[in-house]
This record gives structure tokens, sequence and C-alpha cells, in this order.
């Protein structure tokens, strides 16, 4: 197909010059983390395309090495272990178990407490009840984290401002309450 193959070679030019431009300054002006999220954008599209550039696998390692030197850079612990977990249990689901996409989810929430990113609530939420349901984790620790999680729902709900920062706070909170 002439569209696929265009987009094809629009992806390997614009991996390319993405590359020269990362491998110069991986920081770019140490202000922003656009480098770092480019680049995962591009390897989330060839971990979707299937691109004979790079193996699914090494399309998923590329972004977890990105992730870390993303954090390495700009700190946001908190925040990049809830992306990779967010990654892992959404994108890369057999790329991780369910307790190293909890552990990740878990030590966002521990470095964030209240104020963690609303995104790591619904995949730490699943995971929770269910590693808890196969005794995987104890029932005190189920119950420890299932408090951290509804501090950081009415934390987030409570200090959110404007439709757009409150809308995912509330579709949030459609889901965790019910499922915990």
């Amino acid at each position: 197909d002439a569209n696929q193959e265009m987009i094809a070679r629009s992806l390997k030019e614009g991996f390319s010059l993405w590359k020269k431009a990362y491998e110069a300054a991986p920081a770019a002006d140490g202000k922003r983390a656009d480098h770092f999220e480019d680049g995962i954008t591009f390897y989330n599209y060839m971990f979707d395309m299937e691109s004979a550039e790079v193996s699914k696998k090494d399309a998923v390692a590329a972004v977890m090495d990105l992730y870390d030197q993303r954090a390495e850079c700009y700190g946001e612990e908190g925040y990049i272990n809830g992306r990779k977990g967010f990654d892992y249990f959404y994108k890369y689901p057999e790329f991780a178990t369910d307790m190293e996409k909890y552990e990740l989810l878990k030590k966002s929430i521990d470095t964030d407490g209240d104020s963690a990113q609303y995104f790591i609530l619904n995949p730490m939420t699943a995971l929770l009840s269910n590693l808890v349901i196969e005794k995987k984790i104890s029932q005190e620790e189920g119950q420890e984290y299932q408090d951290k999680i509804r501090r950081t729902l009415r934390y987030g709900l409570a200090n959110c401002e404007g439709a757009r920062e409150c809308e995912p706070w509330k579709i949030v909170d459609e889901y965790v309450p019910a499922r915990l």
C-alpha cells in the first residue's frame, strides 16, 4: 500500500533526525523532556507497526531506557515509574509480570504520595485487587495501598483546576472506588 510506504519512509527519516538530535543533546535545552518523549513516540509507533527496524522487544527496551534516562536527567521518579507501570499494563502487557507492573506503580504512589498521577490509579487498582485475590500480596499490604489510592483520588479531585485537568480525575473516580 502506497500510504503505508509513505508512512514508513517518513518514520525512518524522522527517526534518523530524532536520533541525531538526541545523540547530540539528550536533554535538549535542559528545560523540557521533548527529546525523550519524541523517542518514546517513535519506538511506540515502531512497536505498533512491527517495524523491520526494531523488534517489539527492542522497542519496549528502548522506551524503558528513555524513561530511565529522563528520570536521571529530570528526576520525577514517581511520574516515571508510573508511566512505566502504565505502559507495561496497557501497551506491553506481555513484557512484564503483574507483580513487576504493580511494583512500578507502587513505587510511583510511594514517591508522589497523595499527589500521584491520576493515570496510575486504574491499573494500580486492578493489579492490587487481583494480586490480593491471588494471595501474591498480603491483605495488610492490600489495605495499605487501597487507602493510598483513595487518598490520592480524593486529593486529585479536590485540587484539580478546570475541566481539562479535572475530567481525567472524574473518569478515574467512576472506576476506582467500585473496584476497591
